[in-house]
């Protein structure tokens, strides 16, 4: 992919070898999205196959952590305690 862009780069913009070169690199970034598409489409399928019931939780990670909520705070506004 390095290369592809570093050709693309190299050429003047507007010029036949560019779109050329444009064209091999979008056609690379096609396949390499079809290669993640595939594998993660062989991943869920070997993980719906293998369980029965998945379960997805959508956490709030600012809650679980109290150093999260304490550095939100802007300085010398800590707790009443303090």
């Amino acid at each position: 992919m390095k290369r592809y862009q570093r050709a693309v780069a190299r050429k003047k913009k507007g010029s036949a070898n560019r779109s050329k070169a444009v064209a091999r690199l979008g056609e690379l970034h096609r396949r390499i999205t079809h290669q993640r598409t595939d594998w993660l489409h062989k991943l869920t399928t070997g993980l719906a196959d293998a369980h029965p019931v998945i379960a997805i939780e959508d956490l709030r990670i600012k809650n679980m952590s109290a150093s999260t909520a304490a550095s939100s705070m802007p300085p010398g506004a800590g707790s009443p305690g303090s």
